[in-house]
């Protein structure tokens, strides 16, 4: 997925949350360590396989996303929203996860 790519599918992803068309999110399996994505909105998006090591992700909300098996192992993901996300089989070995709320796989 190119740069360009990337932001068109948020772009479309976002339209599609508010409810204004667009489609949501798939990002599956894409490489995106390495990446700053603070306060995004990815809330019901596709992410399983995905690999988020090493990202910032500071206020991301991943509410009800499909997350099985994504990677997320060195990523800050402060104050992220991981509420009813699919977090089977995702790994956060060195993550910062300070949420102030429990993280809640839906188990989907």
């Amino acid at each position: 997925m190119t740069p360009e790519e990337f932001v068109t599918t948020l772009r479309r992803h976002q339209r599609f949350t508010s409810g204004n068309g667009g489609a949501r999110a798939d990002l599956s399996h894409q490489d995106l360590s390495g990446l700053r994505l603070p306060n995004i909105d990815l809330q019901r998006a596709n992410l399983a396989g995905a690999d988020f090591s090493c990202c910032v992700l500071t206020g991301v909300n991943f509410t009800r996303a499909d997350m099985f098996g994504a990677n997320f192992n060195g990523s800050d993901s402060s104050g992220a929203n991981f509420e009813e996300a699919d977090l089977r089989g995702t790994r956060f070995r060195n993550a910062k996860l300070d949420c102030g709320r429990p993280i809640c796989g839906s188990g989907r």
